[in-house]
């Protein structure tokens, strides 16, 4: 689970666990699993309640423009923020 995160810091929990019993670092595997699981189906959850009353004919219409747009727009402030 830790090498599948997108989160860097989650090793250093598993470091730190090291000093731990197996059980208690499955534990903290499986506490790890769940919490990341549930947050990223929060997530799609609100967006998809968010995104739904706004399925009007422009957005269908138009929606590769508007990724494309949103897409090179954080390019752009990526760019310079960095």
């Amino acid at each position: 689970m830790m090498f599948l995160s997108p989160c860097l810091e989650a090793e250093e929990l598993f470091a730190a666990a090291g000093t731990y019993r197996v059980d208690g670092i499955l534990l903290l595997a499986l506490e790890y699993a769940v919490m990341s699981i549930a947050g990223v189906l929060l997530l799609v959850v609100l967006a998809f309640k968010i995104i739904q009353p706004m399925n009007s004919p422009f957005i269908i219409r138009n929606e590769k423009k508007i990724t494309g747009l949103v897409l090179v727009s954080v390019g752009i402030l990526s760019f310079f923020i960095h």
